[in-house]
């Protein structure tokens, strides 16, 4: 993954904000910037490119993602406590939810507000803490007026609230929480198409090449291709499975997430969903055999 955007948008900062995510098997790094006098614009050719903006989107922007498939483009306008008249904390977050929309139109991308350095403020100190309550305007060179008021708003509601809280409430004001998740998303539908384009060659190979075909059906009968296949199907299967089981840790988990995608075969509308739906659950029995050593139940 690439964080990429002109000068001064801040690539580093999110690469950091990202990185501090610890988003499974993403590795993160920042591109040189675009739309810098006498130097070639960086090569974007990560599998996922997330684009900083700042106020709005620029021709040089537009050129520089041209070519992207919208799959593989996130757009993020950073520094999202600055745009709007209104530097009101009520206002503040409205006017850059708004703005981000009017960026997905203009830019062609869908676009999430952030405020980059905010996701990185760390965990406050007890000092911190004190000023918080005394002189909070004394942290706006740190976390500036927004992100003051949202950790002074978080400390009234619950007088109690210690630094980790703090520094929570913190990254909830950045907006880090929706790009990660976003972010997430991405990486997950990209690997599904990847695993979902690996099967369909090996299966390929299996029907058009005689000598190869025994070893390509022994591997699709395994373990790892059944795990594709799960990571496939869900390319396949609707919204609705944000209410399905957390990955299982161990054998009574894998059988009870199996049980739930059996429940859900005859809601499916479409062959295609059904066979999905099948995949799923495959991996999830070999995860109990493997988890319960009843490999040969």
């Amino acid at each position: 993954m690439q964080t990429a955007g002109r000068a001064g948008v801040g690539r580093s900062t999110v690469a950091e904000a990202l990185t501090a995510c610890e988003i499974a098997g993403v590795v993160i790094e920042e591109s040189d910037a675009v739309d810098v006098p006498d130097a070639p614009d960086p090569v974007l050719d990560a599998d996922l490119v997330i684009y900083l903006l700042v106020e709005s989107v620029r021709d040089a922007d537009r050129e520089a993602v041209r070519t992207l498939e919208p799959a593989r483009v996130l757009q993020v306008l950073n520094k999202s406590d600055t745009v709007g008249e209104s530097r009101a904390p009520g206002d503040v977050w409205s006017s850059a939810v708004a703005r981000a929309s009017d960026c997905a139109v203009d830019g062609g991308f869908a676009t999430l507000p952030l405020i980059g350095w905010l996701a990185n403020a760390g965990t406050p100190s007890e000092s911190d803490l004190v000023i918080l309550r005394t002189s909070p305007r004394d942290l706006e060179g740190r976390w500036g007026a927004y992100g003051v008021a949202r950790a002074r708003a978080a400390l009234v509601a619950n007088p109690a609230l210690d630094a980790a809280g703090v520094g929570a409430a913190l990254r909830e004001a950045s907006g880090i929480a929706a790009l990660s998740a976003a972010v997430a998303d991405r990486v997950e539908r990209i690997r599904a198409r990847r695993a979902e384009a690996l099967l369909d060659a090996l299966r390929a190979c299996a029907a058009h090449s005689v000598s190869a075909r025994d070893v390509v059906e022994n591997y699709l009968a395994g373990d790892g291709a059944v795990a594709f296949a799960a990571e496939a199907a869900r390319l396949h299967v609707g919204e609705w499975t944000s209410d399905a089981l957390d990955s299982p840790r161990t054998a009574g988990d894998a059988i009870r997430c199996a049980d739930w995608w059996r429940g859900q075969l005859s809601q499916q509308s479409s062959a295609r969903q059904h066979r999905a739906v099948i995949d799923i659950r495959r991996h999830y029995i070999r995860l109990w055999q493997q988890l319960s050593g009843s490999r040969g139940a």
